[in-house]
């Protein structure tokens, strides 16, 4: 798939070695944003919300207050989590 490709149909920038680029950084936190929208409407981990989750690869971009709220609902594995969101 070209890059004006994959822009055109909304998928992630391709990534740099060892660091996202700014725009995928962008998008995977924008990403999380809208996963973490749909579990505070939900209230729970549901079937969608934790598909949705996992679909998106590596949750590290992800607001803190998003990943937080992941972690309440069992989402996040305890290495994703730092301790003062743990401590929060």
């Amino acid at each position: 798939m070209t890059t004006d490709l994959k822009q055109a149909v909304g998928a992630p920038p391709e990534r740099h070695v060892g660091r996202l680029r700014p725009k995928r950084a962008e998008w995977v936190r924008g990403y999380y944003c809208a996963v973490a929208v749909l579990l505070r409407e939900q209230g729970h981990a549901s079937t969608e919300v934790r598909s949705l989750y996992e679909q998106g690869g590596k949750p590290q971009g992800a607001d803190p207050e998003d990943a937080a709220l992941f972690a309440e609902h069992g989402l996040t594995p305890n290495s994703l989590v730092t301790r003062s969101q743990r401590d929060d």
